[in-house]
């Protein structure tokens, strides 16, 4: 019988703890960015302008443009969904470790 102390990796339990902290901010994020594309997208947000600036190439779509505040938004929610995931899968990796 082994009556000897164990001791658990501090960093690795501050790993978990910021992962976790890190999902809850994503998914707080993924949400927002969620009801921001459904309001680009039935119109909610107005007088909205936004100007594309490339080197030598600007484009500036017409002031209430449906198609790019949905377009915006809806890679926002994906990319914030995208990081979600790819925390829960370092979580679980985390996990794994002994």
């Amino acid at each position: 019988m082994n009556n000897a102390p164990t001791f658990s990796d501090p960093a690795l339990e501050l790993a978990k703890v910021a992962v976790f902290a890190l999902k809850l901010l994503f998914a707080f994020l993924a949400g927002l960015a969620t009801l921001a594309t459904i309001g680009g997208y039935q119109g909610e947000i107005n007088n909205w302008k936004i100007k594309f600036i490339f080197y030598n190439w600007e484009y500036q779509p017409e002031p209430n443009s449906i198609f790019w505040h949905t377009l915006i938004f809806s890679l926002a929610t994906i990319l914030c969904t995208a990081v979600f995931f790819g925390l829960a899968w370092l979580e679980k990796k985390i996990k794994m470790t002994p």
